[in-house]
């Protein structure tokens, strides 16, 4: 990964992968993310992914793959070993859009998904996930899914049975407020305790992506959740409703191990209210003293 290998590099890579059949057989893990794939090298990439027998993880994050070379062949195979797949940082072009879902569909073993920073849309999530149904860890971050998409995708999980996905990373995916967004939470907190969401991802960054205190709703909205182990709402510019909330979240649930939060513009007043809940905890062991938040108080301090 991360070579800068020349595009011609990266086609004597997949000529010697697929014109050797023990790489054939047996390569388990290809890492070539951040290196550039062109038409033939995309391509051939497809031609390996029908050839091989053993691989499971393949990384290809911002490789600006042509995905319809990828998916050229007449009769592509469904890739059956392949459980990891992280195809983030990549934006296929609206021609493409087709064949990119069609090149996620072609793993329905899939456990591990990263499509971060893919424009995916709700509905073309959803699509997916109704043929990858081994999902375990699902990342979905920087895709603006509107209110709307969220609530959908949402609505979604908690329509199937036995639903899977433990991990769901989901950061910066919040645009603009609308007048939906009271509704979105309630729906999203509702799938989150259903669909029982062990470790759940949603940072947010200035700007729109931060929920302020909309993040509020959704930290009362788990106090009594008895799946959720692991919490990231760093980065939402909450303030100290976000310690307080978060100290009667430490007080009365006993799942959760770890929390993250910096980031939020934290107050001492804040970091007082976390202490006392923090004495009322005996499930966490990890959580993060917020010191971006620490830093900036001291320089207006100053």
């Amino acid at each position: 990964s991360n070579l800068q290998i020349p595009r011609n590099g990266l086609r004597a890579v997949f000529e010697a992968l697929g014109g050797t059949v023990a790489l054939v057989n047996n390569l388990i893990e290809l890492k070539i993310s951040q290196n550039k794939l062109d038409t033939e090298s995309s391509s051939m990439l497809g031609v390996f992914l029908t050839l091989t027998r053993g691989l499971k993880r393949l990384h290809i994050s911002a490789t600006t793959p042509q995905f319809a070379s990828i998916m050229s062949t007449e009769k592509p195979i469904p890739c059956l070993t392949l459980t990891k797949l992280d195809c983030s940082q990549n934006t296929p072009s609206a021609k493409e859009r087709v064949e990119f879902v069609q090149f996620l569909k072609n793993f329905p073993n899939l456990t591990d998904l990263n499509i971060a920073g893919t424009t995916t849309t709700v509905e073309e999530l959803i699509g997916i996930l109704k043929v990858t149904t081994s999902l375990h860890t699902l990342d979905i971050s920087e895709n603006d899914l509107t209110d709307q998409g969220i609530s959908s995708f949402m609505k979604f999980l908690m329509t199937q049975p036995d639903q899977p996905i433990r991990k769901l990373i989901m950061n910066k995916v919040f645009g603009r407020s609308t007048p939906d967004r009271p509704k979105v939470l309630e729906i999203m907190i509702e799938a989150i305790n259903k669909a029982k969401i062990e470790h759940l991802g949603m940072r947010g960054a200035r700007g729109y992506n931060a929920l302020k205190g909309d993040l509020i709703d959704i930290i009362f909205g788990v106090i009594n959740n008895e799946y959720l182990q692991v919490l990231d709402v760093t980065g939402h510019q909450a303030g100290d409703d976000l310690a307080i909330s978060l100290a009667k979240l430490l007080a009365c649930n006993h799942t959760l191990h770890t929390i993250l939060w910096d980031m939020n513009e934290i107050t001492l007043a804040g970091l007082y209210a976390v202490k006392l809940g923090l004495q009322r905890n005996s499930s966490i062991r990890r959580f993060e003293i917020p010191m971006m938040d620490i830093f900036d108080m001291r320089t207006r301090l100053e």
